[in-house]
């Protein structure tokens, strides 16, 4: 069973839309076998998917690559998931990845650039 919550995280990218979307089979079957305090990403490999990119800062990005070949993003912020992203064609992670992943990837490394930056009065 998958909460409210996490149910308005699932989102998918296809033709260049990102949308909100019920998640695939598998990952509400994840979601069933896994706790706050359980390791999520062995769970995840576990499922089958294959660890592909993670980008860190403030706001982490891990990218993972099913077993059909399409792509399962979990975006967190600096406190909790924000969004869980199925992408089932490669192509659209592709135009993801250029068209949405790098600008967020960018302002999240500026973001934490800038407050690395002391300001003295």
């Amino acid at each position: 069973m998958i909460s409210e919550k996490q149910r308005l995280l699932c989102m998918t990218f296809a033709d260049g839309i990102l949308k909100q979307v019920d998640p695939p089979e598998w990952f509400v079957m994840h979601l069933s076998r896994v706790d706050v305090d359980s390791d999520w990403e062995g769970s995840l490999l576990e499922a089958g998917l294959q660890s592909w990119e993670t980008f860190e800062g403030s706001e982490v990005f891990e990218i993972y690559k099913t077993k059909k070949g399409g792509f399962f993003i979990n975006y967190t912020d600096i406190y909790e998931s924000a969004a869980w992203i199925f992408i089932d064609k490669p192509v659209d992670y592709i135009a993801f990845r250029a068209n949405v992943l790098a600008p967020l990837v960018a302002l999240s490394q500026q973001a934490d650039a800038s407050a690395k930056v002391k300001i003295k009065i």
